[in-house]
């Protein structure tokens, strides 16, 4: 019995899978619809892509960032700081350059923009630390727009422990369904071992994750799991971003995004998951 579905991970200007044929077709007839007005005169096509930018750099000092050297985009007087997340005002397009700086640390670093999705999209940036200097690295994603009726959540799990960019191997994020304590005897628990630095869909209810790994075995990867453990309720037509992070004083932890309130009453169904969902990795590049 399965609890999520990965979902297909394609770089940008590679050819598209055959799973992603119909979804493409559809988002095509749509974009269509958009490109001419009612009057037949061609408008420039646009595409809602919201941006999110996720904090996991390891530090006391707050990040601020600029859009091409211009725009500030995070301020000083408003700064994101260590293990977290927001959703930002800004509208970026191919060959932008995003420069993130922790002015208290002094250290600068440049996200520069590659393709973007033809489509409407939730952009995802998580800032990290670099395993050989203090120098910000980035990891990104695009999340698509929710079609009509969906009943499944988006969710990225991403490894942004300290020194641990771009590696998915070990640990792992378990995840398991929440059951009532008066329904544990009646109702079966489902339990997954999911990699980090994937995407996955999964249907809305209550969850319960903790990162495990099997190279702690026994006492200290249960201490592992116990310590990181965090209830999460999954949305409908919702994204979501777990990060593991951690490093130097910090703790090894779990960031859950947006953390919504765990229901107090019932549980999640326990019925084998059909899900069809689709995300796409963004094609981005970074520089120092």
């Amino acid at each position: 019995m399965q609890l999520f579905s990965m979902a297909t991970r394609v770089l940008f200007g590679l050819t598209l899978a055959p799973l992603l044929a119909a979804a493409v077709q559809q988002q095509r007839s749509q974009f269509a619809e958009r490109l001419f007005s009612h009057r037949g005169v061609i408008v420039p096509l646009k595409f809602k892509q919201q941006l999110l930018v996720c904090n996991a750099y390891p530090s006391d000092s707050p990040v601020v960032m600029q859009k091409n050297g211009r725009e500030s985009v995070v301020t000083a007087d408003k700064p994101l700081r260590f293990q977290e997340c927001r959703y930002l005002d800004a509208h970026v397009q191919s060959r932008d350059r995003l420069d993130v700086a922790l002015p208290e640390a002094d250290i600068q670093s440049t996200f520069e923009v590659g393709s973007l999705p033809s489509t409407d999209a939730l952009l995802l940036l998580v800032l990290e630390r670099d395993a050989r200097s203090p120098k910000v690295v980035f990891q990104s994603f695009a999340f698509p727009a929710h079609g009509a009726g969906r009943k499944d959540a988006q969710l990225a799990v991403i490894n942004a422990f300290e020194g641990s960019a771009g590696n998915s191997s070990a640990p792992h994020l378990k995840v398991q369904d929440h059951i009532q304590k008066k329904e544990k005897e009646t109702v079966a628990k489902r339990v997954e071992t999911l990699n980090f630095n994937r995407v996955y869909t999964v249907e809305e209810g209550g969850y319960d994750v903790s990162i495990t790994d099997p190279h702690r075995a026994g006492a200290n990867d249960q201490e592992l799991e116990h310590r990181t453990a965090k209830s999460l309720q999954l949305k409908q037509s919702s994204n979501y971003v777990i990060l593991r992070t951690g490093g130097g004083k910090y703790k090894e932890s779990l960031v859950v995004f947006p953390d919504d309130p765990l229901l107090r009453s019932g549980s999640v169904c326990c019925a084998p998951l059909a899900l069809a969902g689709l995300l796409l990795s963004l094609a981005w590049s970074s520089s120092a």
